[in-house]
């Protein structure tokens, strides 16, 4: 709450010291500008404390990463045409990198413009997987399929695990809580609520786990 007031009252301070600032897109672009200084020097912090408050989350999220390690995408039931099974390196493998990228950012806006970009390296790696397969043997066409809601979510499961970053559950809740509500009305509120039901799917796995951290 003392965040959020800080934040409020920085805002208004803004608006008042400039006042073509005092409309709904100043109000935006003031919050954007914010981010950076405020956040920068207090989020180490922060992020420890919504750790503590996530720590049995992130627990079971870890043990669940350690036992699905070698899994594949089959084992998240991704559909059979989203396997990329004969991909030189693991499938997704450039999601499961950028992912990984969340922690190494410091505002919110950072950390959810990763997201938006790990959904679109999913799609971007079906791509390339069936321009290669149809490049490879020119006398079949592969129509690369698209990744509709139903699809994107196992796949993402899948990223989650082999990204082996147990903090991502404390990560979701921070932005969640202090992401810029314009932004969460667009594609990228479309990517962390997608990322977030990956998260709660994954730790699903694990029930016993969860009854016995409470």
């Amino acid at each position: 709450d003392d965040i959020h007031r800080y934040l409020e009252q920085l805002l208004v301070m803004m608006t008042i010291a400039y006042e073509p600032l005092d409309t709904p897109i100043g109000k935006d672009q003031c919050a954007v500008s914010l981010e950076e200084p405020f956040f920068k020097p207090i989020w180490k912090t922060l992020l420890r404390l919504f750790r503590v408050v996530n720590h049995k989350h992130e627990l079971v999220l870890a043990s669940v990463m350690t036992k699905y390690m070698n899994t594949t995408p089959a084992d998240f039931q991704v559909s059979k045409k989203l396997w990329l099974t004969d991909s030189v390196c693991k499938p997704y493998q450039s999601a499961v990198t950028e992912l990984m990228n969340v922690k190494e950012h410091y505002t919110m806006l950072n950390k959810l413009e990763c997201i938006v970009k790990v959904c679109r390296l999913i799609c971007e790696s079906v791509d390339n997987h069936y321009n290669k397969k149809s490049g490879s043997n020119s006398s079949t066409s592969s129509t690369s399929p698209s990744v509709g809601a139903d699809d994107l979510l196992p796949i993402l499961s899948y990223v989650i695990v082999q990204c082996s970053t147990p903090q991502l559950w404390a990560e979701c809740h921070a932005m969640t809580e202090f992401i810029h509500e314009g932004y969460m009305m667009g594609e990228e509120g479309y990517c962390l609520t997608s990322l977030r039901t990956a998260l709660n799917y994954v730790i699903s796995l694990f029930p016993s786990l969860i009854v016995s951290y409470q």
